[in-house]
């Protein structure tokens, strides 16, 4: 009906952009204590999709970037309202999920203000954490976006000596973060050329997202195949494309 009327646009994906003057309009009919409830409730339906977008990435990239860029200006007003709003542990969360979604997007202002709100909020962190473990990860894909390979190495042993520190159980998921972390110096090492270096700790990755991934987490099931894959990548440099080509396959 909005459409008919011209007050909306099918921009497709089943997302519907709105004429600007339609919601200050619509805001005006509402009183303060509605309008409160309003955006707690977009807020929410706003995080689900956050969550749904970053799902895509794995799956079907075309719908999710297509969705990131229509929803991208609710995505950064979204992460303000959960920064004002909400414990700085889920903003971390969210902000890290956006910043995946927009970095290969071409979007530097939106990945420098998503990168802003979750260092912000990670100062606000207490113990060590999966908050803290996701802000410390992201810190490295940005590093490695701007190709500065020792501060990315370096940081990428310390997030791995801190993982194994603290143990597989010091809170929900710390088994996961370990894996993960010898994932990412993993892939450091290949990016930086060392190859021999980065099967190690790609297969020490393979083994307990395997693990994992028997124990029934989907998560870990995804990473097990990066984990392969990024070992593949370094097989090819060194020269060993038998072995490439099965893991590839694999």
């Amino acid at each position: 009906s909005l459409i008919n009327v011209g007050l909306g646009e099918n921009m497709g994906y089943n997302h519907i952009r709105l004429d600007p003057a339609l919601s200050p309009y619509l805001m005006s009919q509402l009183s303060e204590t509605e309008i409160e409830e309003m955006q707690s409730k977009w807020a929410e339906s706003m995080k689900q999709l956050t969550s749904f977008l970053y799902q895509q990435a794995f799956k079907d990239t075309r719908l999710s970037f297509a969705l990131t860029r229509l929803e991208l200006h609710n995505l950064m007003s979204m992460l303000g309202w959960f920064r004002d709003n909400t414990d700085p542990s889920v903003v971390v969360d969210l902000a890290q999920k956006v910043e995946q979604l927009i970095s290969v997007l071409g979007l530097p202002s939106a990945l420098a203000y998503t990168e802003g709100v979750r260092m912000e909020s990670a100062k606000k962190l207490g113990e060590w954490s999966h908050a803290r473990f996701t802000t410390e990860s992201a810190n490295i894909d940005r590093l490695l976006e701007r190709s500065d390979f020792p501060s990315a190495y370096e940081s990428a042993q310390k997030l791995l000596n801190q993982c194994i520190s603290v143990g597989e159980k010091a809170y929900e998921g710390a088994d996961y973060d370990v894996a993960y972390a010898h994932w990412l110096l993993g892939k450091v090492l290949r990016l930086m050329g060392s190859q021999e270096d980065a099967l190690e700790y790609l297969s020490k990755a393979q083994e307990r997202f395997s693990a994992l991934a028997d124990a029934g987490s989907e998560n870990a099931k995804g990473m097990f195949a990066a984990s392969i894959g990024e070992s593949a990548g370094c097989l090819i440099y060194l020269g060993r494309l038998d072995e490439s080509a099965s893991a590839y396959g694999e």
